[in-house]
């Protein structure tokens, strides 16, 4: 239940905020949902109502009426025809499917305004509203070239001198309404418009309010505004799909090898077999986050040059770093609990001394290293949460996101080698269930080229350096920054 419904006063003796003050403009936020409460919120939180007069339109409050929500007590409740009357920016915090009627209700009250459409329609919303035969009805004859609400709006707005501006609908209605005078983290949205000013305003208001516009757009855009509100981790899609479709296999080979081949119980494979491939994995999927940086980093040096034109597959390899990096830590923790819960003499052997039934030196290193590689790669994790991360200097950006996460797969590629390496050796093939060669030898691969390269990285751009070889000329003002990290 928001503030509205939960109460809201009437007092006709308090002044619309603005009015007696010298103001830039008047704002209308339409709508008495927690959309529009929020947004209120930050106006009276922010102070902004000393420079703009704004009031909130509600089609609950009777004409001549004010009414104040809780907490909002300098942004009046009005009727929506006497809150647009004189706004010159309105901010439409209505259902997508309520616009036709909104226009065609209050359409002699929309000229000359700047009004930003806030909807978040789903996909079939949007396709029904845009193709939808209200919109034909009293005159307005629908483009099917038009894929968005706010360019439909926009075509309502027609002959009106009113310009729709797509903005602020990735922004959350809790976190606006919970905001106290200083937010814990600033408010970022983006913008599609076709016309400068209108944008221009939008943005001054914005910034007056706490809410900064980082990247605009023409109005075109605003079919994929829209259409990523309703995404489901689109970055994190084919980087997933990967861990998965690399897990199969990995775990089939751990089953024939330890199950079929070493006689293991078909109960151990839950828990005991499943680690080995969990382990297996989270190593593959760190080496495989670290090497296209490293491989791509040798590339430009060879090359002298940072503008370095990288196949498809590559550049979506770089791209899919980030997911892929912290799917593999997940897998690491996975392995980590899993491994906690089993640690014993019973399944490891070799990591107790026989005699005083502790950890031999082999255990206790090998747990070591464990440990701070998976310590390292939280932290590594934590660093990438937006509010973390935003906060980073240049060089504690390079620090979490290079230097710990390198230190974390060398950590990792030491814990499986102190595991698996055995007394005799890895070339005695008799020693082979199955002549399959040892998890530790496969999962060590990987990590091994991914380090490799990045010390020939390391050493061919110092090489570079103490020999005074330069950067191509031109080619260093185009600088591929996600290739210098992991």
């Amino acid at each position: 239940m928001d503030r509205f419904e939960q109460g809201v006063k009437g007092d006709d003796s308090v002044v619309i905020s603005g009015v007696g003050k010298e103001v830039e403009a008047k704002v209308a936020v339409i709508g008495d949902g927690c959309f529009a409460q929020g947004f209120c919120n930050i106006v009276e939180q922010s102070f902004a109502y000393e420079r703009f007069e704004v009031a909130m339109g509600s089609i609950k409050v009777s004409k001549g009426e004010r009414k104040f929500v809780p907490g909002l007590e300098h942004i009046p409740i009005a009727p929506v025809a006497e809150a647009l009357e004189g706004a010159t920016l309105m901010v439409l915090a209505i259902p997508a499917a309520s616009h036709f009627a909104f226009v065609q209700t209050n359409h002699k009250l929309l000229h000359s305004k700047v009004i930003v459409d806030v909807s978040n329609p789903s996909p079939d919303e949007v396709a029904k509203i845009t193709q939808g035969d209200n919109f034909r009805e009293g005159g307005f004859a629908g483009r099917l070239s038009i894929s968005s609400v706010a360019e439909r709006l926009q075509e309502l707005l027609e002959g009106m001198d009113s310009h729709v501006v797509k903005s602020f609908n990735n922004i959350s209605a809790y976190r606006m309404l919970e905001t106290e005078t200083v937010p814990s983290a600033p408010f970022f949205t983006t913008a599609a418009a076709d016309n400068p000013q209108a944008l221009q305003d939008v943005e001054v208001f914005a910034k007056a309010i706490g809410i900064h516009v980082m990247r605009s757009f023409p109005l075109g855009h605003a079919n994929k505004l829209e259409k990523y509100q309703f995404s489901l981790f689109p970055t994190w899609i084919l980087p997933t799909l990967f861990m998965f479709a690399l897990f199969g296999p990995l775990l089939v080979f751990a089953l024939i090898r330890y199950n079929v081949k070493k006689g293991y119980k078909w109960d151990n494979l839950p828990l005991q077999v499943t680690n080995k491939a969990m382990c297996w994995l989270g190593l593959w999927g760190l080496a495989l986050t670290f090497l296209p940086g490293a491989l791509v980093g040798v590339i430009q040096c060879m090359r002298r040059t940072k503008d370095v034109k990288l196949p498809r597959f590559l550049k979506a390899w770089l791209d899919g770093r980030k997911p892929l990096g912290l799917l593999s830590a997940f897998c690491i923790l996975i392995h980590v609990l899993m491994s906690m819960i089993i640690l014993s003499k019973v399944y490891y052997k070799k990591f107790y001394d026989p005699e005083t039934l502790k950890m031999n030196w082999r255990g206790e290193v090998a747990m070591l290293f464990g440990i701070l590689g998976a310590s390292l790669l939280v932290a590594t994790s934590i660093g990438s949460l937006p509010s973390v991360s935003r906060e980073f200097k240049f060089r504690e950006w390079r620090f979490v996101f290079s230097s710990l996460p390198w230190l974390a797969l060398g950590l990792g590629l030491a814990h499986v080698l102190v595991i698996g390496i055995p007394k005799n050796g890895w070339t005695d093939h008799s020693k082979w269930p199955g002549d399959l060669p040892s998890i530790t030898i496969l999962s060590s691969v990987l990590p091994m080229t991914a380090i490799f390269m990045k010390l020939v990285h390391i050493s061919v751009s110092t090489l570079m350096k103490h020999a005074g070889a330069s950067w191509k000329a031109g080619d260093i003002a185009v600088y591929t920054f996600h290739t210098d990290l992991y």
